[in-house]
């Protein structure tokens, strides 16, 4: 019976994907926060374009903790290089539809390969719009062209249309490169003035256009369906379930059934500043041959759970934090992972004319769903200072730790050593051009 359902779910999830779906953006990134010029402009209407340019020269201190027997890529040895990243955003708001465009390139030149190399290209859209007076939708769709990475932060909070940020190359390990497909969907109907229900789908497609054997393209989904009920005009209270099918093209699969319970608070702070606090705790159940224990089971259950919290500490100083613990599917991987993952970020103003953006990121977990593994670890930070020279261009300077270590029981793409650690400083120029229509 289990497995009739779980079948039916699956089928019903990926005929509504098929029927109209489209997708998020590419993996969040632990980055500094977009300049000013690209900040939405709140729920106003009218629209927008921006156009911004980042160019830096930066240098890399790539630390090997094992020297391995493997020949390390150009993101894995210490040098200089060069960045030119170009974006452009456009933006849309009626009052009852929003539009989001967005598209880029983040290259790196390596002046000691002599090569354009970790090129990372990427485009989306996004659509957002109010069907009835307690009806919306909203369907996005995005795909990417870029390196291998080992990226394993949790995202940080958001209420961009277009979210999350684009991808950078600062977690890439390897030339190897894929075309990645992410799509989601999600609609939300008021049942009554104080309570709705919700539904999300999303799917993911990786795609590897390299000889790498060992490199596993992956496609997931996901549907779910989650009840809103406002006790008042501050906290909210959800109660949701959530299937998740997530496939290698070599054959094997995993299953996922999530129960949880969580709730949503808004803290007033002053008449423009408000604070922001969610969580969700839940089972797991997994099947498949991911999940085979040593007394033969193929299926096992996991307490997963997720957080954030967004607190304004002054007009000019906002600070946001996000957990969360649950499963990841690297396509760079053979098999899922289990992790627990924290993220933590600030900015603020220093002077009229000054910035300061700082992040940090930590996970650690099994390279399994069993626990039966040695455990891995990985973990970033960044600092970025920046100063305004007038409308148009700015300059800044950046630092940038990255480390890992997968040990040696997780099977690694080729070319990639189990461990590392990056240092990287980046000194560069910002210019941010925009127009506002009616």
């Amino acid at each position: 019976m289990n497995k009739i359902n779980n079948v039916l779910v699956r089928d019903v999830a990926a005929a509504l994907l098929l029927a109209g779906c489209a997708v998020t953006a590419a993996e969040a990134q632990t980055a500094a926060p977009a300049s000013s010029s690209s900040r939405s402009g709140g729920n106003s209407s009218g629209s927008r374009f921006d156009v911004s340019l980042h160019v830096a020269e930066a240098y890399d201190d790539n630390l090997q903790a094992e020297s391995g027997l493997v020949s390390p890529s150009a993101y894995q040895t210490s040098g200089y290089y060069t960045i030119l990243a170009p974006t452009a955003t456009f933006e849309a708001r009626g009052r009852r539809v929003q539009f989001a465009g967005t598209g880029g390139t983040n290259a790196r030149y390596y002046s000691d390969f002599g090569e354009w190399l970790g090129t990372t290209t990427f485009g989306g859209a996004a659509l957002a719009a109010q069907l009835a007076e307690r009806t919306t939708m909203s369907i996005s769709q995005n795909v990417t062209y870029a390196p291998v990475s080992l990226n394993l932060f949790t995202a940080l909070p958001s209420s961009s249309l277009l979210n999350p940020v684009p991808p950078t190359s600062d977690y890439a390990t390897t030339e190897e490169k894929s075309y990645t497909y992410t799509s989601a969907l999600a609609m939300s109907q008021g049942i009554t003035s104080r309570t709705s229900v919700a539904f999300k789908s999303d799917f993911r497609y990786a795609d590897y256009q390299g000889p790498q054997l060992n490199l596993n393209e992956l496609r997931s989904y996901d549907a779910g369906v989650r009840l809103l009920h406002n006790l008042d005009k501050n906290v909210t209270l959800r109660l949701g379930y959530t299937f998740r099918n997530a496939q290698y093209l070599t054959g094997r699969e995993s299953l996922e059934n999530t129960v949880d319970v969580g709730v949503d608070y808004t803290r007033p702070l002053s008449a423009s500043r408000k604070m922001l606090l969610a969580f969700s705790v839940g089972p797991t159940a997994y099947n498949g041959p991911f999940a085979l224990e040593a007394n033969g089971a193929t299926q096992l259950y996991r307490l997963t759970a997720s957080g954030s919290l967004t607190y304004p500490i002054t007009r000019t100083w906002n600070a946001q934090a996000a957990y969360r613990r649950g499963t990841e599917y690297l396509e760079s991987f053979a098999k899922p992972v289990f992790t627990n993952a924290v993220t933590f970020a600030t900015s603020g103003t220093v002077s009229r004319r000054s910035d300061l953006a700082i992040s940090a990121a930590y996970s650690e977990g099994d390279p399994g769903l069993t626990g039966a593994e040695a455990p891995f670890t990985t973990s970033t930070a960044s600092a970025r200072y920046r100063v305004t020279l007038n409308r148009t261009w700015a300059t800044y300077a950046e630092y940038l730790y990255y480390y890992y270590d997968f040990k040696a029981s997780l099977l690694m793409p080729q070319g990639v050593r189990p461990q590392l650690t990056r240092n990287s400083v980046r000194v560069g120029l910002m210019l941010s051009m925009g127009t506002r229509g009616k």
